[in-house]
């Protein structure tokens, strides 16, 4: 018996075929815009600077669950579902590579030559163990961290890169793009693309590089987003046992 859900879901995309695009952009511009959305309303009011983020938080999940959810079967047709254990190996890797050069801090040192050390950005070292006093919400928070960072993020961010934009800049057909055949520019493109969005340029050069090598050897967006999962993961662990809070 057909699921009406399904169908209704079925007729949509046919009536729109924008809607296989978007499948693919969508749940990475949503998790882009809901922090400037809540921001915006938070403004206004007197709320701490915690409240504020665990909202932020919370509202991108509940929007990725939404997305996910809608976008799924979409996901499905343009990629069997198939992972490999050498996504673990190359996430587990990833998370070594990553930590190992953002100790060095090597964009920090390169400007140092110049005495331009402090003009280098970094990520807002939020640490809920000073900013949250009360432990069952320090808890919750700390749960919908992990969730983002290890579910929500991978998943947005590389069928973002690789599921749309490497493909596109092959052809508008999405599905018509194979892995296996695939231009220098679209290659190259996933790294391009985190440069601009990471400050941790160095570490973001290699361990973007990485995942594209996975994609091209498995031919599986499901292992790129597997390793990604894996990586963010053990690096959300590492911060909070290390107390490096500025790595997430």
């Amino acid at each position: 018996m057909t699921n009406p859900r399904t169908t209704g879901i079925s007729e949509l995309f046919e009536r729109w075929p924008w809607l296989q695009t978007a499948a693919f952009v969508a749940p990475m511009v949503a998790h882009m815009l809901v922090p400037s959305v809540v921001g915006w309303f938070f403004d206004s009011s007197n709320a701490s600077e915690a409240t504020a983020y665990t909202v932020t938080v919370a509202v991108q999940i509940l929007v990725a669950f939404a997305l996910f959810g809608f976008f799924f079967r979409t996901w499905l047709e343009h990629f069997k579902f198939r992972v490999s254990i050498l996504a673990v190996v190359v996430g587990i890797v990833g998370y070594a590579l990553w930590v190992g050069i953002c100790s060095l801090h090597p964009e920090r040192q390169f400007l140092s030559l110049f005495g331009l050390q402090e003009l280098w950005p970094s990520r807002t070292a939020f640490n809920p163990f000073e900013e949250i006093s009360d432990s069952f919400r320090r808890n919750i928070f700390l749960m919908m961290r992990f969730t983002t960072l290890a579910l929500i993020v991978p998943v947005a961010e590389e069928l973002f890169l690789r599921g749309f934009l490497v493909r596109w800049i092959e052809d508008v057909d999405l599905k018509s793009v194979r892995f296996d055949s695939l231009s220098w520019q679209a290659i190259i493109a996933p790294t391009v693309c985190s440069v601009l969005t990471h400050p941790e340029i160095v570490a973001a050069i290699v361990w973007f590089s990485l995942v594209t090598w996975l994609m091209i050897r498995t031919k599986s967006i499901w292992n790129c987003i597997l390793a990604h999962m894996v990586t963010n993961l053990l690096l959300g662990i590492h911060v909070v046992m290390t107390g490096a809070w500025e790595l997430w």
